[in-house]
């Protein structure tokens, strides 16, 4: 999907700047954009609890 393609909501959120620079690294390191990388992250995490409740 591109950039022009998502249609999400949009918020601001305060991240504590240690892992700002944690999902920064990880987002370069994954050729992602900071954004694409939390969304990745987040949709990781709930994944890992889902299967946990099963």
């Amino acid at each position: 999907m591109t950039a022009d393609q998502y249609k999400g909501k949009r918020i601001t959120i305060t991240f504590p700047p240690e892992l700002y620079e944690k999902v920064e690294a990880a987002a370069k390191e994954d050729n992602r954009s900071f954004s694409q990388q939390t969304v990745w992250l987040v949709t990781q995490a709930f994944k890992l609890m889902e299967g946990k409740q099963s």
